[in-house]
């Protein structure tokens, strides 16, 4: 159920955010973006740092978009800042599990995995990107101002999100 203004605009949201809450997680994500990066280096997992740090900021503009919300959530942009970033920023963090998990195979042996661990690169992460192209496809339609586009594009993206789990 969405909240009504005065002047009968939507609030988006459904709710007025909370500025402290999504301020402290804001500068948690943004801890967690540089740590990756930083990371990444001496342990020489760029794929890994690259994947995680790209999510880090997604999710980032997301709480920056319910920040955003706190002050005006009757704005369209501040909601699909919110619901974009942190929707589509798990995407970066699977592609990064999924580049591990065929190195863990490596090391413990491919006697334990029915597929090469190579192929668990090959596939699931082909499909992360098929759901993050399904996703945004989705998002973009549901931020344009028809009503008719919006609800499509909602389909759309629930779509990329089924495919994606």
């Amino acid at each position: 159920m969405t909240e009504t203004s005065s002047n009968g605009k939507n609030n988006y949201f459904g709710y007025i955010p909370n500025k402290g809450a999504n301020a402290f997680f804001l500068v948690v994500w943004l801890f967690l973006m540089i740590a990756q990066a930083i990371l990444a280096i001496p342990t020489r997992e760029i794929f890994l740092g690259v994947s995680m740090s790209i999510g880090c900021a997604l999710e980032l503009v997301g709480y920056i978009g319910r920040v955003m919300g706190h002050n005006d959530p009757y704005v369209l942009k501040n909601y699909m800042m919110n619901s974009l970033g942190t929707v589509i920023s798990p995407v970066f963090f699977m592609a990064g599990i999924y580049n591990c998990f065929g190195s863990i195979i490596e090391i413990f042996g491919r006697q334990y995995s029915p597929l090469k661990p190579i192929n668990y690169r090959r596939i699931f992460i082909s499909l992360d990107a098929l759901s993050f192209l399904v996703q945004s496809s989705g998002g973009g339609l549901a931020a344009s101002a028809n009503q008719d586009s919006a609800k499509m594009g909602f389909n759309i993206l629930l779509g990329g999100l089924i495919l994606q789990i």
